[in-house]
């Protein structure tokens, strides 16, 4: 699942000095992290201003912390942005493992009583398309889920259907 995405106009000016900028500085790989990284900085910054003894020396040593701090927020929020995309993919991996799983449980026995992804569907309450992607899976990754691919149903009382795909589960 995407994260969100917000976009801003600047003049072209702009934009060539915060290219320049990234490029020339070490603390940042491209145009979305130096805004990022600045709009955090001054968000946790707000209200506060830095009043600093700029004896002898301090001022290089200021400069040294400064750059640290940096570094380390924009390394934070690297790690928060994977972690997020984490988060949803393990969320996306939970949910098909429970639609394989109830996918699974509930396909019939047997050739003779395969049914359609569709009928699967319908029968647990999912999504046909999530449901036939399950199904692909399914066969492609066990050998416990088999496919029909015909133009008629496999049991005598239903009626022809024009290229159909039936599901069922073996033995």
């Amino acid at each position: 699942m995407a994260r969100p995405q917000v976009n801003i106009r600047v003049s072209e000016d702009q934009k060539d000095r915060w290219e320049s900028y990234v490029g020339d500085s070490p603390e940042y790989d491209t145009l979305t992290d130096l805004i990022r990284t600045s709009v955090e900085r001054e968000i946790a910054t707000e209200g506060q201003s830095l009043s600093v003894d700029t004896s002898a020396g301090s001022d290089e040593r200021i400069g040294e912390v400064l750059t640290a701090v940096e570094k380390m927020a924009h390394r934070v929020n690297e790690l928060e942005a994977t972690i997020t995309d984490a988060t949803l993919a393990m969320h996306e991996a939970t949910t098909d493992s429970d639609l394989s799983s109830e996918v699974y449980n509930e396909l019939p026995i047997g050739e003779e009583r395969a049914i359609t992804a569709t009928e699967l569907a319908d029968k647990i309450d999912a999504e046909p398309e999530n449901v036939s992607v399950t199904l692909s899976r399914l066969e492609h990754n066990t050998n416990a889920v088999k496919r029909i691919d015909t133009t008629e149903k496999p049991h005598p009382e239903a009626a022809p259907q024009v290229s159909e795909t039936y599901w069922y589960r073996v033995n």
